[in-house]
C-alpha cells in the first residue's frame, strides 16, 4: 500500500542507528566503551518544559501542564506550515505565566470500501484528537516519548492542545546539518520504542518531521492525527528487532480495561480491538525473535539500570 511505503520511505536512517547502537552495546559490555558509558550517563537529564520566552516553566508535573492546557486564556495564535493538514502555535497565558502549544482542529472521514485493499481500512479518520489518544496511551505504557496534550474548546471550536516543545530540531534537520547524536545506545533505545509504538497505532505518517529532539536529545514523537486504523496487523512489522525488557512487560498487561477509560470518546471501540490485535501480533513476533536469537539480543535492559551498571563500571575503572 502506499502509505506503507511512504511511512518507512522515510526511515532509512534508522538502520544504520541501530547498527551502530548494536556495536556500542557490545563494545560496552566488553569494557571497552568507557567515553560512550559517561556520555550516556550524562545523557540521563530529564527534559525541562520551557515558557514561551525559553525559560523553565514554574511546573513540569504533566498533571499541571494538562491543567495549563485546558484553562489557559489563548493571547495569539499563527499558523505553522509543517505537517499534512497544518497546526497553528497558540500563546496561552495564565496567572503570569506564558506558554506555547500547537493547536490541532483538522478532523475528517472518509469511506473508501471500494478501493481499499484491507476492508478494515475502508473508514480512515484523520482527527485531531487522536494526538491526546497517543500521549494517553504511551502514558499507560510508561513512555515519556508524546508531549501532553488534551481536548477543549478554542477559537469558537474543538481542538487538541499539545505543550510546544521548545528549542528542537526535526530528524531531517539532524541528517541535513549531519549532527551526529551523542549517544547510540540510547538512540537505540528511542528508535526501537518510536517503531514499536507506531506498529501498535498503526501510525502511517512517521517521518523525518514529526520527530522531534530537544537540546538534550530527548526524542519526542509528535503528529499522530492519521493513526489508529482499524486494521489488525501493524503497518511495519518487520522494522521491530528490539525493545526495551519493562515495555515489553508494560505491552503484554495492557487490556481493555485499561484502554476503554483512557480512549473512550476519542477512540471507537472498532479501533481499540484493532490496537489489542495488534498488539498481540507485536508481542508475537518479539516471542519469535527471542526464541530465534535469545532474550539477551532482543530485549533491552532498562535503559535506567544500563545507566547504573555502566556508572558502576566506570566508577570501578577509575578507581
Amino acid at each position: 500500500m502506499k502509505g506503507k511505503v511512504e511511512m518507512f520511505g522515510n526511515y532509512r536512517f534508522q538502520l544504520n542507528v541501530l547498527l551502530t547502537a548494536v556495536i556500542c552495546l557490545a563494545a560496552i559490555s566488553q569494557g571497552k566503551a568507557k567515553s560512550l558509558r559517561d556520555a550516556a550517563i550524562g545523557q540521563e537529564a530529564v527534559h525541562v518544559w520551557l515558557d514561551a520566552q525559553g525559560s523553565p516553566l514554574p511546573f513540569q508535573d504533566d498533571e499541571e501542564i494538562l491543567e495549563f492546557l485546558k484553562t489557559a486564556k489563548p493571547v495569539s495564535r499563527k499558523r505553522v506550515k509543517e505537517g499534512r493538514n497544518g497546526i497553528h502555535k497558540v500563546l496561552l497565558a495564565k496567572d503570569g505565566v506564558r506558554m506555547h502549544a500547537a493547536m490541532r482542529d483538522f478532523r475528517t472521514a472518509t469511506n473508501d470500501g471500494q478501493v481499499a485493499v484491507d476492508p478494515a481500512e475502508a473508514f480512515f479518520r484523520d482527527d485531531y484528537a487522536f494526538e491526546v489518544a497517543a500521549y494517553r496511551l504511551s502514558r499507560l505504557l510508561g513512555l515519556d516519548l508524546v508531549p501532553p496534550a488534551v481536548q477543549r474548546n478554542l477559537y469558537g471550536q474543538p481542538v487538541s492542545l499539545q505543550i510546544w516543545v521548545e528549542d528542537t530540531f526535526m530528524e531531517k534537520d539532524r541528517r541535513e546539518r549531519q549532527l551526529e547524536h551523542p549517544d547510540p545506545v540510547r538512540n537505540l533505545y528511542q528508535i526501537s520504542t518510536v517503531i514499536l509504538f507506531d506498529n501498535l497505532i498503526n501510525n502511517e505518517d512517521r517521518n523525518e518531521g514529526n520527530i522531534l529532539y530537544d537540546n538534550r536529545w530527548n526524542l519526542w514523537m509528535i503528529d499522530h492525527t492519521r493513526a489508529f486504523r482499524r486494521s489488525g496487523q501493524p503497518i511495519a512489522l518487520k522494522q521491530l528487532k528490539y525493545c526495551e525488557r519493562s515495555l515489553f512487560e508494560r505491552l503484554k498487561e495492557l487490556r481493555w480495561e485499561d484502554l476503554w477509560p483512557q480512549l473512550r470518546g476519542i477512540l471507537l471501540k472498532s479501533e481499540v480491538k484493532a490496537l489489542l490485535k495488534r498488539r498481540d501480533r507485536i508481542v508475537r513476533k518479539l516471542e519469535s525473535l527471542i526464541q530465534e536469537q535469545g532474550e539477551s539480543q532482543v530485549l533491552l535492559p532498562e535503559w535506567r539500570q544500563l545507566l547504573g551498571t555502566m556508572a558502576d563500571a566506570s566508577s570501578r575503572q577509575s578507581g
